[in-house]
């Protein structure tokens, strides 16, 4: 079992407005998401693609370590783990 993903990227909305623009690219920014109840997040959820495709370059590595947080979550009844990719 592994995290083998092919992701096409979103496709573009215009933005009208150049505050819209800004907006856009702020919230792009934000690479981080939530492991609820020992599971990773599927593919399809915003904010994991949005980390996975800011962090392809590491991702087996990456992938090896959230298996390893995965498991520990699930063996001490973790409800909620928050991943940060930002720092």
């Amino acid at each position: 079992m592994g995290f083998y993903f092919i992701f096409q990227p979103p496709p573009a909305t215009p933005a009208q407005r150049e505050e819209d623009q800004m907006q856009v690219v702020a919230a792009s920014r934000h690479y981080s998401f939530f492991i609820r109840h020992g599971q990773i997040p599927q593919p399809s959820d915003p904010e994991f693609n949005a980390f996975y495709q800011r962090y392809l370059l590491q991702w087996g590595s990456i992938v090896s370590i959230l298996f390893v947080v995965q498991k520990h979550l699930t063996d001490f009844a973790i409800p909620i783990a928050h991943v940060n990719g930002d720092k």
